[in-house]
């Protein structure tokens, strides 16, 4: 067996992550289950990643919304405040319930960048001005 070595690696990168995905495709079983059982043998290991995970986005999630107003009237109590996406056909998902699953901090700006922030309030106001 060879041993890994960078530059070979940068220089194969393409080559390596082909066999990696055949690799992947053929042994589809075999790597679900040996998954499974490092899960199921490293349950509370696995919570506690996870937790810590969630908290930390949780965290950059508070801190960003620190400093956000309503578009509208400019409330400016984070509690009160919500993520209105301009168009609901690039909706991906809630803001909010991206910060609450497993999703990284990238996808949750990613998703913010399509909306506007607007208190409780305004936000139902413009949605009942919408609908007939």
């Amino acid at each position: 067996m060879s041993t890994y070595d960078p530059e070979e690696y940068q220089k194969n990168k393409l080559a390596y992550k082909i066999r990696q995905q055949k690799y992947k495709s053929k042994n589809r079983e075999k790597i679900n289950s040996k998954q499974a059982k490092y899960r199921s043998n490293n349950r509370q290991r696995e919570n506690n990643y996870a937790n810590k995970r969630r908290n930390k986005i949780r965290e950059q999630y508070d801190h960003y919304m620190k400093d956000k107003t309503c578009k509208h009237c400019g409330y400016n109590d984070p509690r009160s405040l919500v993520w209105h996406h301009l168009d609901p056909s690039q909706k991906k998902n809630g803001v909010v319930q991206l910060v609450g699953k497993k999703h990284g901090w990238d996808t949750i700006l990613t998703e913010i960048n399509k909306c506007i922030c607007l208190c409780h309030n305004c936000h139902n106001i413009l949605h009942n001005h919408q609908s007939p």
